[in-house]
């Protein structure tokens, strides 16, 4: 299972303790305890070779992590993960996967996850300083900590961190036979142990889905769900950032970089804004449907598009490369409902450039963010005041 061998496997097939320490060194990583990944089909080691069952991963680690997409490492590490939690044999009684842990198997996506960085909210207005995350997977191939709820004792090692918390019953859910937070709660736990980022991305996640799956109601009840889970934090440590990603998420946001694109809009107190707008020309005819849609100091609007985002799709995360655009919640590239139809060629770069001349046209101020824009307060901060759009 994708690609991992556990050492009570190696007994069973007759695999010495002697040969994993020797693949350790070489075409073995050891993912927690027991429980190791095979990186590549060594001939030294055949006998581990049989246990490779993902050509696929096996093929973006021989690419080499360092040329692969974010999107690629991502899917990585968290195979990493879920093979682990599921192939761990020592949780104890009352044990409840939580935090980042219950993130992989909901597909929470994590700002971290992707070396991302974001502020923290201050209770004075002004500038916000970078901080990484804390609520990191880790690269592939690196020890897998899991993050359990425990009712009885904390407990921490290597391989697991115990929080002493009971769990409220109605925030616990079954998947892969063990014991996991909800989703709501999940978001919360998020939000409260790392950043509001963290927080935001994750609400905002969760809703997308929701309207994906189910429509307005579908989100309506996520969205009670969420509101019930940070009420039951309330008093609790880093239940404000919980409050503050809840009350921004929207469940629009196509993106984690959309996401942070709309927690930056909160932090700065820019208001108001829409999401997924579509725009018309004079005679009504379509022009493209907008990110993010401001209002300058003199009334201009202000056009926010986010670049080389990554999308949110109703399974995984995929970059938004390869097809042009990739594959949005409300259209993809065959309907053009991102890029404005009728552009009439198959050049995505040019098209855009049509499309955005289009809305130039119209009158509207053009701002493109890029996810380096989005980890630096000041680049922010910059591209608003360029457009003239208030702030604070």
């Amino acid at each position: 299972m994708h690609n991992v061998i556990t050492a009570r496997t190696c007994t069973r097939f007759g695999i010495s303790p002697t040969t994993v320490r020797n693949a350790l060194r070489c075409c073995l990583r050891k993912l927690n305890h027991g429980i190791y990944v095979g990186i590549v089909r060594c001939p030294r080691h055949p006998e581990m070779a049989q246990f490779l069952d993902d050509d696929e991963i096996l093929a973006i680690r021989s690419a080499g992590i360092d040329r692969a997409t974010r999107a690629d490492i991502d899917r990585v590490r968290r195979s990493e993960f879920l093979a682990t939690i599921s192939a761990y044999k020592r949780y104890d009684d009352g044990d409840t996967l939580g935090l980042t842990s219950a993130a992989v198997l909901h597909g929470i996506p994590l700002v971290g996850s992707t070396k991302a960085s974001g502020p923290r909210i201050r209770r004075r207005p002004g500038p916000q300083q970078e901080v990484v995350s804390t609520l990191s997977l880790g690269e592939p191939g690196t020890p897998v900590h899991l993050d359990v709820w425990n009712p009885i004792r904390p407990y921490r090692s290597t391989w697991i961190t115990r929080r002493l918390s009971d769990v409220d019953p109605r925030h616990l859910t079954q998947m892969r036979g063990v014991s996991v937070t909800t989703q709501a709660r999940t978001c919360v736990d998020l939000a409260r142990a790392g950043t509001a980022f963290d927080g935001t991305v994750a609400m905002d996640f969760v809703l997308a889905q929701a309207l994906e799956s189910g429509g307005v109601e579908e989100r309506e009840r996520v969205h009670r769900a969420l509101l019930e889970c940070v009420g039951q934090a309330d008093r609790t440590p880093g239940v404000r950032r919980a409050r503050i990603a809840f009350e921004t998420a929207t469940g629009l946001s196509e993106s984690v970089a959309e996401s942070l694109a709309l927690h930056w809009f909160r932090v700065l107190k820019v208001t108001p804004v829409q999401q997924q707008v579509e725009l018309y020309d004079d005679v009504n005819e379509f022009v493209g449907r907008v990110d993010f849609l401001l209002t300058a100091e003199d009334d201009t609007p202000v056009v926010v598009e986010i670049d080389g985002a990554v999308k949110y799709d109703e399974r995984t995360l995929v970059l938004a490369g390869g097809a042009p655009y990739g594959e949005a919640r409300h259209g993809g590239n065959g309907d053009l409902s991102k890029s404005g139809g009728g552009a009439g060629t198959r050049n995505p770069l040019f098209r855009e450039k049509l499309r955005e001349d289009r809305i130039r046209r119209l009158g509207y101020r053009v701002v493109r963010v890029t996810w380096k824009d989005l980890m630096s307060d000041m680049k922010m901060i910059l591209l608003l005041r360029e457009a003239g759009v208030e702030m604070w």
